[in-house]
């Protein structure tokens, strides 16, 4: 922790301070969110996905920030990356949790899932 932020915090700040300087003539929000998640990564977060049904709320928590709500900012991506973490969890248990063909003889690949 830098500045007593900790670093989802710092990686959403530096990303929104990305996106206000424009420092590329293109590109800019693609490279920002790659840095964004690099750093994430670094810190052993997981990956952002910035899909297009999300795109309303990414657009509006970078407004917020341009409000001056840096709080309200960050909780808008700590809530969209919780989503997308439940959201692939959810799917993992679902195939984890299906129940096992017993049609012929086990094998070990009906046990691993690749």
């Amino acid at each position: 922790m830098k500045d007593g932020r900790n670093p989802f915090e710092e990686a959403v700040l530096f990303h929104y301070g990305f996106e206000t300087i424009h420092p590329l003539t293109d590109g800019n929000g693609r490279v920002g969110r790659e840095i964004l998640n690099y750093m994430l990564f670094r810190e052993r977060y997981p990956k952002m996905l910035f899909l297009g049904k999300n795109r309303e709320l990414y657009i509006e928590a970078l407004r917020l920030g341009n409000e001056g709500q840096i709080s309200q900012m960050v909780s808008v991506f700590a809530d969209l990356i919780i989503e997308q973490r439940q959201s692939v969890l959810r799917e993992n248990l679902k195939r984890v949790a299906a129940p096992l063909k017993r049609d012929r003889q086990m094998r070990i690949g009906d046990f691993i899932r690749l």
